[in-house]
């Protein structure tokens, strides 16, 4: 996968598929991204147990693919049979896509990783835009909230006191921030805890 705002170098996709080829439970690489302006964007990421991510840093310097909990879509190299195997991609998710399909690629027993002697150019936000909304609150907690819902009923069951705690403190945040909003949206802020509240139920 390669997004829009994104620029991979044919040197750097011939090293993606030798690592791909060289471990046959290697299910997805990724390199190191890095911004136009050379600062670091990501190099995989950290799943909570929320579902929550939080982006890493690379990794020290090897030839050989370190794993992660999770690649970005903006630019990785995937298993074509093993995603289909993975029941493939989600198409009612906006926001967490690359995660979903990597827990699910994970949880059949492979791994993802991200290759830290490689980098790329990925002008973050270029696609989706950076800036606060409602409509990228709402689509990202039931995207979150969705890729969850796949985990099998013990996991969910040993998560709830963090999914639990997380909620509460997603519902404390869209009361302070729909009231501090209100000067930038015109008081459409107050709208965020109808947004995370329909996040909470199911589409289909």
């Amino acid at each position: 996968t390669l997004d829009s705002d994104a620029i991979l170098d044919a040197a750097t996709l011939a090293e993606l598929v030798a690592a791909l080829e060289s471990d046959p439970t290697l299910a997805a690489v990724q390199p190191v991204l890095r911004q136009p302006d050379g600062s670091l964007h990501h190099a995989g990421a950290a799943v909570s147990p929320a579902g929550t991510t939080r982006l890493l840093s690379p990794p020290a310097a090897t030839h050989t693919p370190v794993t992660v909990d999770a690649v970005g879509s903006a630019c990785a190299l995937w298993r074509r049979a093993a995603v289909d195997d993975a029941g493939g991609w989600d198409a009612w998710l906006w926001y967490y896509e690359d995660v979903d399909l990597s827990l699910r690629l994970r949880g059949a027993g492979l791994t993802v990783a991200v290759l830290p002697t490689l980098a790329a150019l990925h002008e973050w936000g270029g696609t989706m835009g950076r800036q606060r909304s409602l409509t990228r609150f709402y689509r990202q907690e039931y995207a979150r909230r969705r890729m969850l819902g796949k985990l099998p009923a013990g996991e969910l069951a040993r998560r709830l006191p963090r999914l639990l705690y997380h909620e509460l403190w997603l519902l404390v945040w869209s009361l302070v921030r729909g009231i501090t909003d209100i000067p930038t949206t015109r008081g459409g802020s107050l709208l965020y805890p109808a947004a995370w509240l329909a996040s909470l139920l199911p589409r289909h």
